[in-house]
């Protein structure tokens, strides 16, 4: 606006009125804006000791780089005259009343001027705001020391939001103490950094906004939690938008060793596919719950009262595997497998094998290995060799031994003899070892009678149930023939009974008669009292001479009478029994 008479009439009080020894401060606000915009408003400050009821001034600006867009008084100022005259590089602003108003003691701003901003000025740099030609008076026209300081209109970027480098988005920490990193921002001076273990920042653990470096590593160590974190960047005027929220855990815990499950410690398997399984390691509390309670400052940080929410052996984070496979316990070249999962499936050869298993997760503890099993992968039955083969016999009821050659691989579990008489049930006898991969079983002694057929064959396993048979289809066999009863060519001229022999026995009994015509006879075996014992033979035989063996294990010590009955004929002999 042009100037009044009354603005005359005002300097001319200002002029005759006496001056003030206390003084008056008249300021520019340093202020910033970006090249290219406009509206940027820059506040001339008083601070007065008394009441002003009249103010002048000139500002000096750079007219190429700054351009006057409007002057605006301020609330402390608005009940007041103002009148300004603008050039291309100053503008002279005049605030008076002419009711008797004036601006009370105090400081603030009473003048805002709203400065475009050239495209052509450079970010970094700054022009300066001068302040010349001041006047104030007091509402009796008397002149008011005056000091004028200058001010800067900066030229800035307002800054980008930075981006978070470190740590990552959803990772997990084994160390308490770490680097918060992120990118630098053009033009900032500053960064503002919060960690919280809530997403909503309502109360962050960590709330600095003095860094100056696009780093910060805490001084005092988190506590196992799960946390948010996020940064803005600013200038000396203005911030930037938060950065985007990134979250992690902390989990300075190591897991606990895995317990083996299968296969078992000195187990035996017959299979080259191998699944191994373990124990799950358990998982602690739910690390993502946050804080409970209140917070207390220690160094710059706050932590929970009381104890970690995090228990002894607990895990947040995800928790892995390491299975090991060797052939020997130093595990110098294992085969080794990273699962998620409790249990890995292998093909293995035929060997004696070691194995353990690891956990570790996610944040980078590593647990200790378990204890380790060893097993034996053997998928090759035992070979049976030279199995012997009986011959028929005559008059001979056993003992039957048989002799056979067993290898393995790796070790023999056992090995069975199995024999059964004219379709009896089968009877089985442990093979014993005799050397050298040799083994031996018998075939107990029989009891006399008819014919009898005896077929047998052997069982061999190993410790990882590959079991082998010999013959590997039927049976061998043999027979005693005529219950051991053997028939000569002559024919004596009468019946006859020889003397049993050996007598005294102690084990195998030879009985010889004789037949001059067919007939039937019997042969038994009666005690000192009369009484029956043993049936050898009843039945029908031809002219002939006859020998047979039988076994008296079955008869105590003592005196017995062998008798023979033909028809028409008898006789005893005596038999004395040994034990």
């Amino acid at each position: 606006m042009k100037v009044t008479l009354a603005y005359i009439s005002f300097l001319a009080c200002v002029l005759c009125a006496n001056a003030y020894t206390q003084e008056a401060i008249l300021s520019v606000n340093e202020s910033y804006g970006i090249p290219g915009s406009s509206n940027n408003p820059v506040e001339i400050e008083l601070s007065n000791p008394i009441s002003i009821a009249g103010v002048q001034f000139t500002l000096k600006f750079d007219g190429n780089l700054l351009n006057i867009d409007s002057i605006y008084a301020t609330p402390r100022a608005s009940f007041m005259n103002l009148g300004y005259n603008i050039w291309p590089d100053s503008v002279k602003v005049i605030i008076y009343s002419i009711t008797g108003d004036s601006i009370l003691l105090g400081g603030g701003p009473i003048v805002g001027v709203l400065f475009d901003v050239s495209e052509g000025a450079i970010p970094g740099d700054s022009t300066l705001l001068h302040l010349k030609d001041c006047v104030l008076s007091d509402p009796s026209a008397h002149s008011i020391p005056c000091t004028a300081l200058d001010g800067w209109f900066c030229f800035v970027v307002t800054p980008t939001s930075p981006i978070l480098l470190s740590p990552e988005d959803d990772s997990f920490l084994s160390d308490s103490i770490f680097a918060f990193i992120w990118s630098a921002v053009d033009g900032a001076s500053r960064y503002w950094l919060q960690i919280d273990d809530d997403s909503s920042f309502l109360s962050p653990i960590i709330n600095d906004s003095t860094l100056t470096d696009s780093i910060y590593t805490p001084v005092t160590g988190l506590p196992n939690m799960s946390y948010y974190w996020r940064v803005r960047a600013g200038n000396r005027f203005e911030w930037s938008n938060w950065s985007s929220v990134w979250h992690f855990e902390i989990d300075t815990q190591s897991p606990t060793a895995p317990a083996l499950v299968s296969p078992p410690d000195s187990g035996w398997l017959n299979d080259t596919t191998i699944t191994f399984e373990w124990s799950e390691v358990a998982k602690g509390v739910d690390m993502k719950k946050g804080r409970h309670g209140e917070r207390e400052n220690i160094s710059d940080l706050r932590v929970l009262r009381g104890q970690n929410p995090k228990s002894s052996g607990s895990k947040a984070s995800p928790i892995h595997y390491i299975l090991q496979v060797d052939t020997t316990s130093e595990f110098n070249t294992p085969i080794a497998d990273t699962i998620s999962v409790t249990y890995d499936t292998l093909n293995l050869d035929e060997y004696l094998y070691y194995w353990r298993v690891k956990a570790y997760d996610e944040a980078g503890n590593d647990g200790s290995f378990s204890q380790a099993f060893w097993f034996v992968v053997d998928t090759t039955s035992p070979v049976i060799d030279s199995t012997t083969q009986l011959v028929d016999t005559v008059a001979f009821f056993g003992p039957f031994v048989v002799n056979t050659k067993i290898a393995d691989n790796f070790a023999l579990k056992g090995g069975l003899l199995e024999y059964r008489v004219n379709n009896s049930p089968w009877i089985a006898d442990s093979l014993s070892p005799i050397g050298s991969d040799w083994y031996t079983a018998e075939i107990v002694e029989q009891e006399p009678c008819d014919t009898m057929v005896i077929v047998y064959n052997i069982l061999a396993s190993d410790y990882a149930d590959n079991i082998s048979r010999d013959p590997e289809e039927g049976n061998y066999s043999f027979t005693i023939l005529l219950t051991g009863i053997q028939e000569t060519r002559d024919i004596p001229d009468k019946f006859v009974l020889f003397s049993p022999k050996p007598n005294p026995s102690v084990g195998i009994i030879e009985i010889q008669y004789g037949l001059p015509e067919k007939t039937n006879i019997s042969l038994r075996i009666y005690d000192i009292q009369g009484r029956l014992v043993k049936s050898i033979f009843s039945g029908s035989k031809d002219a002939g001479y006859y020998r047979l063996r039988i076994n008296s294990k079955d008869l105590s010590s003592g005196i017995y009478f062998l008798r023979f009955e033909a028809e028409g004929y008898n006789t005893t002999r005596k038999l004395l029994i040994l034990r």
